[in-house]
């Protein structure tokens, strides 16, 4: 079976990988990041593979000494970095203030930016003015959002913003009728690799000469230069490679890429020829706010003096506490003491209650307290953690669903659990073959792969991520459900022969202990009803034998020798030959088909596609 996603990625997810994969954004090169992250080369390397390993993902490519983010590796960065992010700033404000007992206010500031990550200069002065600012106003939390106009790819981002002051928003764009006097205007530019040129570049007829490739970059900045082209009559090829992986490659003497300047670095540069774009052509970016604080001139005036700079590496990340602590926190946060989380995070007790340990050692003030038996609240400190640790819980969830994502573009298939069925007209067989059917010819380039399980296993192949989405008929507080199907009530299924005639129409659950039966196990969905409205009454059923074998039931019940509680259509075909009667019982209880996916983890675009499409009429 294909492993849908590592349900442990939180857990073994750590800073020294994420604090390589960003520096590797940006450096393009192993010795050189392992240089400014203090590790040798096969350090930089490993934790590399390791990051490539939790995730189920190939992130980058390698290019002789170049190493580039490929798509999967571009998709997750924008994730990566809001992590990065929060756990920076709880660092600053924990330094500032958190460790002395002091409980600042704090706010938010909302910044969007129309940018994938990497982004090239735009990515570069965003974190470098994020990060100055940072020191800057401790106590303000820059929220940054992410949306990108690449039309094949949609970044889906989860908006939150710390319990405190909303400040207001800050809203970057690109702008492609700048003002002459606007000082953030940047060329165009030629690359090509090489020096050796039969014609110079030096006017628009000199173009011809060349392939031009106009490489995928920001949909607004892309049609800016092939609007000029195609009104000069000058020849240019789109090419569908993100212009951050083109740029890592060699290019052919005849071919030149067209970039604009505000997208570059000096690492993306590395290796090639830059020379001006033979013709006045220019983008900027407007920077509009909706607030007054001072937060909002000072960031405006430091990206505005960063962008254009060539070399701007990141600040080096550091973190007190680890990911998988901010995880642990939030969940007993959640549960409310840590025996509640150790059972929602399927570990032990002790192995929780050390990383809280660790955790308020770090912080240096305790962070929670105890009320009232083995309840635990939050202490004035470990409120502002909370809310931190909320915020991380979020970032989590995006960053999960979009490997999730990737994984499905990687993998093109989608995993169903639906439950044993072995009537040709059961609704089951109904739902799956007609609305999959359906669901199929919309995504042609996906397969769907279906797994067979009792209602328990079903369970349990959800919480193991094993599985996307399961098909089943019993309720389950882990998992959020829809009912797919019409309320079937459960009724006795037996050979004719062995009633009384004549056939009654309806019988109730206490006569039904008149006869032998067989039944499915404890962990079906079914047997869960029966047993439940067992109890309500107050009755013990006559269970010959419990077995999980459709056939070997259904043979046994034709034959006369057991009879069965199941619904209608479970044993249809049997009942219309008239080798079984189906007799309703009273009071009624009803099976509903549901499509279940676990609470705790957001649907990626596929996902819900065909979640969607097993709810439809």
């Amino acid at each position: 079976m294909t492993i849908m996603t590592n349900p442990r990625l939180l857990e073994q997810l750590n800073y020294p990988m994420i604090a390589v994969f960003l520096d590797l954004c940006q450096t393009r090169n192993l010795s050189l990041t392992a240089r400014r992250l203090k590790k040798s080369k096969s350090q930089v390397s490993t934790l590399l593979k390791k990051l490539e390993a939790i995730t189920g993902l190939a992130l980058v490519c390698r290019q002789g000494q170049t190493v580039y983010l490929n798509e999967q590796g571009l998709s997750l960065g924008k994730s990566l970095f809001a992590l990065v992010n929060l756990t920076q700033f709880a660092s600053q404000l924990s330094e500032r203030h958190l460790r002395h007992g002091q409980v600042p206010v704090l706010s938010t500031m909302r910044l969007k930016i129309p940018i994938r990550f990497f982004g090239g200069g735009m990515s570069q002065a965003l974190i470098r003015s994020v990060a100055i600012c940072r020191r800057l106003y401790p106590d303000v939390f820059i929220a940054c959002e992410f949306f990108d106009s690449y039309n094949y790819y949609h970044y889906h981002q989860t908006a939150w913003a710390l319990d405190g002051a909303a400040l207001g928003e800050m809203r970057i764009n690109y702008c492609l009728n700048a003002r002459e006097a606007e000082q953030t205007l940047s060329p165009w530019v030629l690359l090509s690799t090489g020096s050796r040129r039969p014609v110079a570049i030096d006017s628009l007829e000199a173009l011809k000469h060349y392939q031009l490739l106009i490489p995928k970059m920001p949909w607004e900045i892309m049609q800016q230069m092939a609007a000029f082209l195609e009104a000069r009559g000058i020849d240019f090829v789109y090419h569908h490679t993100d212009y951050t992986q083109l740029l890592a490659q060699e290019l052919p003497a005849d071919r030149v890429l067209l970039v604009n300047r505000l997208l570059l670095t000096q690492g993306l540069c590395r290796g090639h020829h830059l020379a001006p774009f033979p013709a006045d052509l220019r983008v900027g970016f407007d920077i509009a706010c909706s607030g007054s604080h001072p937060i909002f001139a000072d960031f405006e005036a430091i990206f505005r003096r960063i962008v254009h700079k060539p070399a701007q590496y990141f600040p080096r990340w550091r973190a007190q506490h680890t990911l998988r602590q901010w995880q642990y926190f939030h969940q007993i946060l959640v549960a409310g003491s840590v025996v509640g989380a150790a059972k929602q995070l399927y570990l032990s007790q002790p192995a929780v209650s050390k990383q809280l340990n660790q955790m308020e050692k770090m912080a240096g003030v305790p962070l929670l307290v105890r009320h009232g038996g083995q309840t635990l609240r939050p202490t004035p400190v470990g409120k502002i953690y909370a809310d931190i640790a909320k915020g991380m819980a979020i970032a989590s969830d995006d960053l999960l669903r979009q490997v999730a994502t990737q994984r499905a573009y990687q993998r093109q298939d989608l995993n169903l659990g639906i439950l044993p069925s072995v009537d040709k007209n059961s609704h089951l067989l109904d739902l799956v073959m007609n609305k999959i059917s359906k669901w199929q010819r919309q995504f042609p380039e996906l397969s769907i792969n279906i797994i067979e399980e009792r209602h328990q296993h079903l369970l349990s192949l959800l919480h193991n991520q094993e599985i996307n989405l399961a098909i089943t008929e019993a309720n389950a507080p882990s998992l959020t459900q829809y009912p797919i199907s019409q309320p079937e009530p459960l009724g006795l299924v037996i050979h004719p022969d062995v009633l009384p005639t004549p056939m009654p129409d309806s019988l109730s659950w206490q006569s039904v202990s008149d006869y032998a039966l067989i039944v499915l196990r404890h962990g079906t969905g079914i047997r869960d009803l029966i047993d439940q409205q067992c109890s309500k009454l107050g009755i013990t059923l006559n269970i010959a034998i419990e077995s999980d074998s459709l056939n070997l039931n259904q043979r046994w019940v034709t034959s006369g020798k057991y009879a069965t509680i199941l619904p209608r259509s479970a044993m249809g075909s049997s009942i219309e030959r008239g080798e079984v009667a189906f007799i309703p019982l009273s009071p009624t209880v009803e099976r509903v088909l549901k499509i279940s996916h676990l609470s705790a983890r957001r649907l990626n675009a596929f996902e819900q596609s065909l979640l969607d499409s097993l709810r439809g009429g």
